[in-house]
């Protein structure tokens, strides 16, 4: 964590503990170094809206300016996710991927766009890209079987960057793709306005 104390730039860190009972497997964050869990599974999470996305995790990098991109956010490459290698977050096989979805602009704030104005188009285009199926909404995705009746879902993926097919093994922090981004969207993007 970055932050300001005593009027002095201050980097904190330290480990929370987290014990599951439910999981039968053990699992990684699937992304190296420190990121940011901007949704999570909760009852007040903008993913409970469909059900194939109620407990997934929108992870993001956050620079040192405590937002999650350079320059003024508008291009996919501004922002620190962008390319970053996913990893396998436990062993088990490739059972579902899709390698072959574009990157899609239209997705993105405006540069003239309010915040209000950017979430309720993108509520209006998430609708239209769930009617369309899956891949609509995931774009490129790996599904990872670990056994025990538990899976993972990577999505956002960028176009090309899936290394793995139907069918691979992989190992635990074996590199399945790279990722794409999940945009905090820059109206709201510093982690002091997200509390």
């Amino acid at each position: 964590m970055h932050g300001n104390v005593g009027g002095h730039a201050t980097e904190l860190t330290g480990s929370i503990p987290i014990k599951s009972e439910f999981a039968k497997n053990k699992y990684i964050l699937p992304l190296r170094g420190t990121w940011h869990v901007g949704y999570a599974a909760s009852f007040h999470t903008g993913h409970r809206w469909a059900i194939p996305e109620e407990f997934a995790l929108d992870i993001a990098k956050v620079g040192e300016s405590g937002l999650s991109h350079k320059g003024d956010g508008t291009r996919f490459d501004d922002y620190y996710a962008y390319g970053a290698d996913v990893l396998g977050a436990a062993n088990g096989r490739v059972i579902s991927m899709a390698n072959d979805q574009l990157e899609d602009a239209s997705a993105m704030q405006r540069p003239d766009e309010t915040q209000e104005a950017y979430f309720a188009r993108l509520q209006k285009e998430q609708g239209e890209r769930f009617a369309k199926g899956l891949t609509a909404i995931t774009g490129n995705y790996v599904m990872i079987d670990h056994g025990k009746n538990e899976y993972s879902f990577y999505a956002h993926l960028q176009p090309g960057s899936v290394r793995v097919h139907v069918g691979d093994q992989v190992k635990v922090d074996d590199v399945i793709g790279a990722r794409f981004i999940w945009q905090f969207n820059r109206a709201a993007s510093s982690l002091s306005r997200m509390r």
